[in-house]
């Protein structure tokens, strides 16, 4: 939604732009693709960190990301905003 500047027309700051399911679901197909490379490659995630910035959307993508990837790890970051 906020790549595609939608949130202007309903008004919401930018770190309260919600998913649209479009993009939830591009999350998860991604994350199922990134989860069958890391397996057939055997690649430990078990040190790995996911950082996100404390947007609402960014938060939300990586828990779809971890429902498929199982990173226990996050951390976020303000100085990651776009």
């Amino acid at each position: 939604m906020q790549n595609t500047k939608e949130n202007y027309s309903i008004k919401l700051p930018e770190h309260k732009v919600y998913l649209t399911e479009k993009v939830k679901e591009e999350a998860r197909l991604v994350s199922e693709f990134l989860k069958q490379d890391i397996t057939s490659n055997n690649i430990n995630l078990g040190n790995s960190v996911l950082w996100v910035c404390p947007y609402t959307r960014t938060i939300k993508t990586t828990n779809i990301i971890n429902d498929i990837l199982g990173i226990t790890k996050v951390k976020e970051d303000i100085v990651l905003i776009e």
